[in-house]
């Protein structure tokens, strides 16, 4: 009879490991995501994010920045291409270094999965100091959400011009 129980009992561990073994292998135990944020910080695709931003200004490279939106974002914004142009005359000079903090939403409803970076970096150049907010979403279902929806650009004399939420788009005081 102990010996029945025993081999009862050793059955049972095996069965229990194999799932386990399994459950590893085919990520039951980890959540979905793309392949974007499997081996990055939200930081750093925050950090990310900013280096493009300054350096399509600084390119005055109109489709880079429009490549950036997520497809929800150019939906709705209006007239971005002319908020565009208008944010790549208000920047000026070159990069010399940047400093900011993020602040993230993490959300999962069965396998979708939602996050939302919220931005803000101090952008120093050799000719203005700017306050560069930006809000960047994805979403693990529905890809037209992935990517920027939201800039805001303001020199550093003009950051308490912000004075609520804005839409999708490029916002700077004017």
């Amino acid at each position: 009879m102990q010996k029945k129980v025993l081999a009862l009992l050793l059955c049972s561990i095996l069965a229990g490991s194999i799932v386990v073994l399994l459950c590893s292998f085919t990520g039951c135990f980890s959540y979905p995501h793309q392949s974007w944020l499997e081996d990055r910080s939200l930081d750093k695709i925050a950090e990310d994010r900013v280096s493009e931003i300054v350096t399509a200004l600084e390119n005055e490279d109109q489709a880079a920045i429009r490549s950036m939106f997520s497809k929800q974002a150019l939906n709705e914004a209006g007239e971005l291409d002319e908020a565009i142009l208008s944010a790549i005359e208000y920047y000026t000079g070159d990069f010399v270094s940047s400093d900011g903090t993020i602040a993230t939403d993490e959300s999962q409803n069965g396998k979708r999965k939602t996050f939302q970076i919220r931005a803000d970096y101090t952008i120093l150049t050799d000719l203005e100091t700017y306050n560069l907010f930006f809000i960047e979403k994805y979403d693990s279902e529905d890809a037209q959400e992935n990517g920027l929806y939201l800039i805001w650009i303001s020199k550093d004399s003009e950051k308490d011009k912000y004075e609520a939420d804005y839409g999708a788009g490029i916002h700077f005081p004017l």
